[in-house]
């Protein structure tokens, strides 16, 4: 549980931000309805797929990869085809997702494992989803990845103050899972992972062995609070965070597959997404059987999209490893649908995922079974669900969609916004799907059919611009707004004509130009120091 004194500040914290975010975030959601009291208050369920693309699902054109359950979802819900994720990447996606913040403000702006650097870690300030709904009463639990590590930041006895990255210290009651992002990403038969905050061995696993399937057993979990806090009258908040279909491609049977002409490990990427297709189809029946469903809200999505990761071998599973030809599970698929790019980068493959909304008893009539282009980002989730719960949101960059959910009349962006620091070390797949731009700071905003992508010359670790001209001056570390207009790459996408991004139409509109590239430098503000 969290240590009364860091929530009395966090109250504190929430209480006072809206009053000054006006000169600090770009947005202030708008005042919400007081908490209702008693067992009628929605719960809320948020399923997080890793890696998923937005091609990889029958609802949003997969012809290969068989998934009723999300296709049956979608015929039943909301299936929006201009949703996008916060960040191209896990670690900043993640962290927008849960405070509300896009990635000009967020805390948490880079996977720095992927460099051998210790992962950036949530601030005492942040304010997460689960925070507030379980300060308004919410039973709350995430089960799955997690993604901040490393492991040894876990609080060594329960009512420590604790690191603040921590799923107990963020709000959450429950927690099994993964800390570590690499732990969840090569823990399908991992011989150990989090309970709380106590690491458990998983013997069925040890030396090797693969007696334990981790997402089998966490959804199972999943179901069991599920029906624990609905037999009790208590309202809930639940997080599943799938590693799936995130590489290595592990998965316990791929047999529905052996029909398809394909190689054994691009059969298992497709079981994979069928069998998140599956643990989904398994929350939507627990909320039937426990006669909750019409009072449920439920979100599907993806933190990123789909990965170019895996190599293809011969062999009984694929080795993660960067080569120019690792992408052959996205090609196959086609797994970033008619979109240019994956993930790591800031073109429509890469932030563009599927986004299903679900509640029978929640939904308007006539939204039960719509598609919506309406253009909204991770950073929304944090007031939309609060704007459900009927709790504050408070001062963030997030615009709740609850009245579209509900009928109402949506509020809409005046654009969606989104940064990159370099990503990894460099590698083929990233050159090639980011037209050799790698390791450079990169900034995008859409606003309405017109999406705009700029590259600064270089970008040093604490956000500010590194720029060398021409290889013979010194070093100039400056911050984003200085860097001169005319050291930046910028394209600009006509979404409507050219949703592949094919076409740079800067040139022909200067003017648009310069109006969206003043947006990017509203929006962003420096990160703070590298924790």
């Amino acid at each position: 549980m969290t240590h009364p004194s860091s929530l009395s500040r966090r109250r504190f914290l929430h209480a006072s931000a809206a009053g000054l975010a006006a000169g600090v975030l770009q947005r202030t959601t708008a005042a919400r309805a007081t908490t209702p009291t008693g067992s009628g208050r929605p719960n809320i369920v948020l399923i997080l797929a890793d890696d998923l693309g937005y091609g990889e699902i029958g609802a949003y054109g997969q012809d290969i990869i068989r998934t009723p359950r999300l296709d049956r979802m979608a015929e039943e819900g909301i299936r929006f085809t201009d949703y996008y994720t916060a960040a191209p990447i896990c670690a900043p996606s993640r962290c927008s997702l849960l405070t509300g913040t896009h990635q000009g403000h967020a805390t948490i702006r880079h996977n720095s494992f992927n460099e051998g650097l210790e992962q950036e870690s949530f601030s005492a300030d942040d304010v997460t989803i689960a925070e507030l709904l379980s300060d308004a009463g919410y039973a709350t639990a995430l089960y799955g990845k997690w993604g901040f590590g490393p492991d040894d930041r876990y609080f060594a006895h329960p009512g420590d103050e604790g690191d603040p990255s921590h799923p107990l210290q963020r709000g959450f009651d429950e927690f099994t899972g993964f800390i570590y992002h690499h732990h969840a990403t090569n823990g399908y038969w991992a011989d150990y992972w989090w309970e709380g905050n106590e690491r458990v061995d998983i013997p069925e696993n040890a030396n090797g062995a693969r007696g334990r399937y981790t997402p089998d057993d966490y959804v199972g979990r999943a179901l069991d609070f599920m029906r624990v806090n609905a037999e009790a009258d208590q309202p809930f908040f639940l997080m599943l965070s799938s590693q799936l279909p995130h590489t290595p491609n592990h998965v316990p049977d791929f047999s529905e597959y052996d029909d398809l002409p394909m190689a054994n490990d691009t059969k298992k990427h497709a079981a994979m997404v069928t069998l998140l297709d599956t643990h989904v189809g398994m929350v939507l029946d627990q909320l039937a059987e426990l006669g909750v469903a019409d009072n449920t809200l439920v979100l599907f999505t993806s933190d990123n999209g789909p990965h170019n990761e895996t190599t293809v071998y011969g062999g009984t599973d694929p080795i993660p490893g960067p080569n120019i030809f690792s992408a052959g599970d996205d090609i196959y698929f086609n797994a970033n649908g008619p979109f240019r790019g994956v993930k790591q980068n800031l073109y429509e493959g890469g932030i563009r995922v599927p986004m299903i909304a679900w509640g029978p008893g929640l939904l308007a009539p006539e939204q039960q079974g719509a598609v919506s282009a309406h253009q909204w980002a991770g950073y929304d989730i944090l007031a939309t669900i609060a704007d459900v719960a009927g709790v504050s949101a408070g001062a963030g960059d997030g615009i709740s969609v609850k009245p579209l959910l509900t009928g109402g009349q949506q509020q809409a962006h005046e654009y969606l916004y989104w940064e990159r620091f370099k990503a990894g070390a460099p590698t083929p797949q990233y050159y090639l799907n980011d037209r050799g731009r790698h390791g450079k700071f990169v900034q995008a905003v859409r606003k309405g059919k017109w999406k705009c992508l700029r590259w600064a010359p270089g970008v040093a670790r604490d956000g500010s611009i590194d720029i060398t001209i021409g290889g013979t001056n010194p070093q100039l570390v400056v911050p984003v707004a200085r860097v001169p207009k005319d050291a930046w790459e910028v394209e600009l996408f006509d979404l409507e004509r050219d949703p592949g991004e094919t076409v740079n139409r800067a040139p022909a509109n200067l003017s648009l130009v310069q109006e969206l590239t003043a947006h990017m430098d509203h929006a962003h503000q420096p990160p703070a120091a590298t924790r």
